[in-house]
């Protein structure tokens, strides 16, 4: 089992990188701005 865990030991951090950086871009994102329902409610 240690050929296999070499061989997704890189995919895994890389996938766990591209997961942090999309989680960190996501919390910088104003949410107030997205949860408005786009029916044009504000009319």
């Amino acid at each position: 089992a240690k050929g296999l865990l070499s061989e997704y030991q890189p995919k895994y951090n890389s996938a766990r990188a591209v997961y942090r950086e999309r989680k960190k871009y996501v919390d910088e994102i104003d949410w107030n701005m997205i949860a408005v329902p786009p029916t044009g409610s504000c009319k």
